[in-house]
């Protein structure tokens, strides 16, 4: 056996380098969970920042959702003053007013006939005029095929 084989090496604790001791090593074990917690810091920050921004937008959605109920509710109720009127005034009047919906078009029609003899008065939109739409829808299908 050799003697570099058997011999002991011994350092004096000034010889070890700072990095190294103890201490340091110790510092370091330290450091990474403060590391992890900076992240978890940073991950919880960016949380609350989301949810403040989430709140904020939501806040404004409602805010947003409560007019637009506002101006609706505004409108039905110029649209009932308004039918009442009209109401009112076709109820004078020797007409009816008969609306009905042209299945094949998806239009409202608009009749105006006489109240005694049931005779149409006038048409919205005349009929002349739904017969052209709904030609015109065929003539749409013959041309160009659904299919394509």
């Amino acid at each position: 056996m050799s003697d570099m084989d058997s011999a002991e090496i011994t350092v004096a604790p000034s010889q070890v380098p700072k990095s190294d001791s103890h201490a340091a090593a110790k510092a370091r074990e330290r450091k990474v969970p403060s590391a992890e917690g900076e992240n978890q810091s940073s991950i919880n920050s960016r949380s609350r920042e989301i949810k403040e921004a989430t709140g904020e937008t939501a806040r404004r959605v409602q805010g947003a959702h409560e007019r637009s109920i506002n101006v609706l509710t505004g409108v039905k109720e110029e649209l009932d003053e308004a039918i009442r009127v009209l109401n009112d005034s076709l109820s004078k009047a020797p007409t009816r007013i008969v609306v009905s919906k042209d299945e094949q078009l998806n239009r409202f029609v608009v009749k105006i006939a006489d109240k005694s003899s049931g005779e149409i008065i006038r048409e919205i939109p005349p009929e002349r005029l739904l017969n052209f739409a709904k030609h015109l829808q065929e003539l749409k299908g013959i041309l160009f095929d659904d299919k394509t």
